[in-house]
Parts: structure tokens; sequence; C-alpha cells
């Protein structure tokens, strides 16, 4: 497993730590873009690098927003490019990594993102599937790292993202309005397989029915498809 901690250790990869409130955070790839929205575009777990070229005379907001959405895409940490739009990292996304908790890497003009990427793949896949104490892979610790993360934050989505990971396969999830089933009973109802109305062909819940109860209005519905 290669963490943000092991980028900032490897003087030859020539990135520097701005701020690290989460440096055992795991990386598992890395991903140069300048779309002022690419979390659709993220897995969780990259170090994404940026220029900010989009972010160039923006307001302290519109970094709010950017780091928001990277977090809730699980990224594992944000290299800016300095010397092209910005001289220094702004302090206004130095503290929209500080509120967000994300990690914030400086990467100066002589070093190129094609240089990290090469370096950064190099050592992922000389870390190679190790093993933990617990017999857990990387890619289950990664996943559980990320899921702690998102249910920390309440993030649904998020959620959604690291259990489809673990199950391999698609976690659709939608509101009550989706779907009308009920909590499970200390009196053990009756279980039911419920299809929901907007789930893709295929799409199974399981939920489960008590006489008298059939809406629950804190809850949505989960459908599970295998890849």
């Amino acid at each position: 497993m290669v963490l943000v901690s092991d980028l900032v250790d490897r003087a030859e990869l020539g990135v520097r730590a701005v701020l690290l409130p989460a440096p055992s955070a795991a990386v598992t790839w890395v991903v140069a873009t300048e779309l002022l929205q690419p979390a659709s575009y993220l897995e969780g777990g990259e170090l994404v690098l940026t220029t900010g070229l989009v972010m160039a005379d923006t307001e302290a907001g519109t970094w709010r927003q950017y780091v928001a959405s990277l977090v809730e895409a699980g990224v594992a940490a944000l290299g800016l490019g300095t010397g092209i739009a910005f001289d220094a990292v702004p302090d206004d996304l130095r503290e929209a990594c500080r509120v967000g908790g994300l990690n914030l890497l400086e990467v100066p003009l002589d070093v190129s993102f094609a240089s990290i990427s090469r370096d950064v793949g190099a050592m992922l896949q000389a870390a190679g599937p190790a093993v933990g104490a617990e017999g857990a892979g990387d890619e289950e610790i990664l996943v559980l790292q990320q899921l702690t993360r998102a249910a920390a934050k309440d993030n649904q989505s998020a959620i959604m993202r690291a259990l489809a990971s673990i199950l391999r396969g698609r976690c659709p999830y939608g509101t009550p309005r989706d779907a009308q089933w009920s909590v499970p009973s200390v009196r053990q109802p009756r279980r039911s397989t419920t299809r929901s109305p907007s789930a893709s062909p295929g799409s199974v819940l399981e939920g489960c029915e008590e006489p008298g109860r059939s809406t629950l209005a804190t809850c949505g519905w989960l459908s599970v498809l295998s890849a």
C-alpha cells in the first residue's frame, strides 16, 4: 500500500506537503485534470493533480465547492502545480482543504505531472497486493478506509461507491419515495423480496414486512447488482 505520507517522504518525487490532515490515506492512482468538477470521473483514493487554470481569479466559495467534491469522491490528496496559474498555493485553497480534511500538496513548476504519474505507478507496482495482519489485502483496506470516511461524513453517495467496491457490483440508492418497505422488527417480521420501481432490471432489495407498517420515512432502498 502506498500512502500520501510516502509520496511526501520520497524526495525524488518532488512534491511538497502543504497540509496533511490524513497522511495515512492510501493512494490508488494519479489523475491529472483541469476540470472544474472532476469528481464524477474519479473512483476514490486518487492523487489529483491540477494547475488550477480554470480556478484563476476565482472566489473562495468556488474552492470550497471544488474541494468538497473531491472529498466526496474519496480522493486521497490534491496536488496543485504552481508556477502557471498560481505562483503559490492560494490561501483560499489551503483553508478549503483544512476545513474538508483533504491532503494538499504543491507540485513545483520543474516537476512534471507525467513524472509523478510514472513514479507513483512504480511505487504501487512495487508495493504489490500486500496482505495485512488480519488477512485483508490493500484493496480491502482501502475500501474500508473509504467507507469509514464516508460514514463519518454521512455521505450517502460515497458510501454507495465503497459498498459497490466491496460487493464487486453496483449499489443504486433510492429515497423513500422510490420504494415502500419496513424496518426489521425485534418480533422478526416476515422477510420479503421487493423490486424497486426505479431500479434496473434484476435489481432486488431485501426488505421486511410488518403488519400495519409499510413505509419507512427515514430510510431509502438499496439494491445490489452483480457485476
